[in-house]
């Protein structure tokens, strides 16, 4: 755990994960978190709502009123896990996106994002779905009918690895070892809906393939972190600037997010692959 207040880091933190699996996506929300775990097989991976504090499968005060644990049917692995104004949204490699309530994790919708290859990620801005996907593409689904409105060339080659959102902005990472920033609200030529345009592309040092993006709005900060291999930066999401780049961890970092406490603490947890 990275504690920042806002800027520098302040403390690290190490914590050992009990299973020998890597964990490719942590989502937290209030007091619970959503974990999942991977060991790289392509079946048998569930999302778990956990309780952060207890570390049992519990119900938590954090919108998980009832069920805790949703039972993967499909036997597909999940890729990542998003939680957003009471919803999950969980990206799967065969392609589709589980859209769940996450005070009784029903099904709302189940979405065939990308045709032949994994989605890799989900985020919500501007009353859209932004998925990213192994062929390079960045879906855009409208949440109001569920129906894909444009397919956008994000990252070549290789694909689109993560994508994160903070208000009308939408960060994506990729294979081309580069994070770019797209604004959804860019006014469109004909006038009907805002258009989604690149704003700016960020580079950094000795950057490899961005395979997590988190962001934070402490204290108004604007706050993007991203890990690639065993690196993990922050940048303003506005300006491009890099804030912060911590080189702590010995393995390749698979999962990340942002942490505050009521003592007014910001903190940054990340996980690699020793566990």
């Amino acid at each position: 755990l990275f504690l920042l207040n806002p800027l520098p880091v302040v403390s690290f933190f190490h914590l050992s994960h009990q299973s020998s699996v890597t964990v490719p996506s942590i989502s937290i929300l209030g007091k619970a978190s959503v974990e999942v775990l991977a060991d790289g097989a392509l079946n048998g991976n569930d999302p778990k709502v956990m309780d952060e504090v207890q570390g049992s499968l519990a119900a938590s005060d954090a919108g998980v009123s009832q069920l805790s644990f949703f039972q993967n049917s499909d036997s597909h692995r999940v890729n990542h896990v998003l939680c957003d104004s009471g919803r999950l949204y969980v990206s799967y490699h065969n392609g589709t996106v589980k859209v769940l309530d996450s005070h009784n994790l029903s099904l709302i919708q189940k979405l065939g994002v990308h045709h032949g290859c994994e989605t890799t990620g989900s985020a919500v801005a501007s009353g859209r779905l932004f998925c990213t996907g192994r062929d390079s593409t960045m879906q855009v689904i409208l949440m109001s009918s569920w129906h894909s409105t444009r397919s956008i060339s994000a990252h070549r080659p290789g694909g689109a690895l993560s994508v994160a959102s903070l208000g009308s902005l939408v960060a994506t990472g990729g294979y081309d070892c580069c994070i770019r920033i797209w604004d959804t609200m860019t006014p469109s030529s004909n006038g009907v809906g805002p258009n989604v345009e690149m704003k700016q592309e960020i580079r950094s040092d000795r950057m490899g393939e961005v395979s997590g993006l988190y962001t934070s709005n402490y204290q108004a900060l604007g706050l993007l972190a991203s890990h690639d291999r065993t690196y993990v930066r922050v940048f303003d999401i506005e300006t491009g600037q890099r804030r912060l780049w911590l080189r702590e961890h010995e393995e390749v970092v698979d999962c990340m997010d942002w942490v505050s406490d009521p003592s007014s603490n910001h903190m940054l947890a990340s996980g690699d692959r020793n566990g």
